[in-house]
């Protein structure tokens, strides 16, 4: 059989893209799915897929204290592809799955969304740009992802099976990892499952640090500046103010990007 390697490239936070992600998956033939999950959660997973009870799941994640974020936030957003795992090697033996995130850079970004809470807050509290602290945290961030990737391509190459159909769940880093996996001498297909999608403003922010850092250049204050500020107004008047991120996105986007069709 010939095999074939995919990545599936859809938003981090966004539940209603995890549902279609897991509606796809349902009705697509694969043999082995590498998840975006950090790697010591991969034997819960197995177990999940082996026909544990997704409760239990939940419940040894939090017992055991794996989770750097709120379990409530991550499990808004995972919980859609896990429900789709849980019991499939009961229906597919030879149904492997792997969790490939680099564990040390999935905790790396639950302290960067902690600070960039702190700096939100300062932000809209006294009206000032701490200009300095936002580029320092933002430059570690961008090096410390490029190197994660790397160790990722590497991890996914090492278990990567050429007979097998595989699919791989990433976010909008998916590009960077095909780019290092074609390195790698794996040639893989790239879909991205949430179209149309308008980046918010801090995912903006930080995609265009890593575009001034890839060719030497340091990103400007005044554009700084207007990214954090447009970010702090999205979280200020819509995070907090919905029910949930997908309500808060779309509320966002049918105000600041009515040019574009939303997805039904």
């Amino acid at each position: 059989m010939q095999g074939h390697f995919t990545i599936w490239v859809l938003p981090t936070y966004m539940k209603v893209a995890s549902q279609k992600a897991a509606a796809l998956l349902r009705n697509t033939e694969f043999d082995v799915l590498f998840l975006n999950l950090q790697r010591d959660l991969e034997g819960f997973v197995e177990a999940l897929a082996e026909g544990a009870p997704y409760e239990w799941f939940m419940d040894r994640l939090q017992e055991l204290k794996l989770l750097r974020e709120p379990i409530s936030s991550w499990e808004y957003r995972s919980k859609p592809i896990l429900t789709v795992v849980r019991g499939l090697k009961q229906k597919r033996p030879n149904f492997k799955v792997w969790c490939y995130k680099q564990l040390s850079f999935a905790q790396l970004t639950a302290e960067l969304a902690e600070k960039i809470a702190r700096l939100v807050f300062r932000l809209i509290s006294t009206g000032k740009m701490y200009s300095r602290d936002w580029r320092n945290l933002l430059q570690g961030f961008v090096e410390a992802s490029s190197d994660a990737i790397e160790d990722e391509a590497k991890y996914i190459m090492e278990r990567f099976d050429p007979n097998a159909l595989s699919i791989c769940i990433s976010d909008f880093y998916g590009r960077d990892l095909k780019e290092k996996l074609k390195r790698g001498g794996l040639d893989a297909g790239l879909d991205y499952i949430f179209l149309p999608y308008h980046f918010t403003p801090l995912e903006i922010l930080v995609r265009e640090c890593g575009k001034e850092r890839s060719k030497g250049l340091t990103m400007s204050d005044c554009r700084l500046f207007e990214l954090a500020k447009a970010h702090a107004e999205f979280i200020r008047g819509y995070v907090v103010t919905s029910e949930d991120y997908d309500e808060a996105y779309f509320r966002w986007l049918h105000d600041e990007a009515k040019w574009l069709r939303l997805p039904t």
